[in-house]
């Protein structure tokens, strides 16, 4: 479970992050990227977790991502993927 986190919390980071060779992602992609390989290269409850902990923490507008939302719920409802086995909670 630990790597699953440090995955959606790393790919994160790098996405937002400036590089030498190219500048910060906007938010707007970085939070499509998480939601679209929700259920393959990322554990959909995971994200869920995390957009919920961003939220809640106020990194992140409710408003950006409340439509995005309901398609990861959907995500982790239907089973996920083959590696969620554990209820997050932030």
């Amino acid at each position: 479970m630990g790597a699953r986190i440090i995955c959606v919390a790393d790919s994160y980071d790098a996405m937002r992050a400036a590089r030498p060779f190219r500048k910060e992602l906007p938010i707007e992609i970085v939070i499509n990227e998480l939601v679209v390989n929700a259920g393959t290269q990322f554990d959909p409850a995971v994200v869920l977790a995390f957009f919920h902990g961003l939220i809640k923490y106020e990194l992140l507008p409710l408003e950006l991502v409340t439509a995005r939302l309901h398609e990861v719920e959907a995500k982790v409802a239907a089973g996920g993927s083959e590696h969620s086995d554990a209820a997050i909670t932030v």
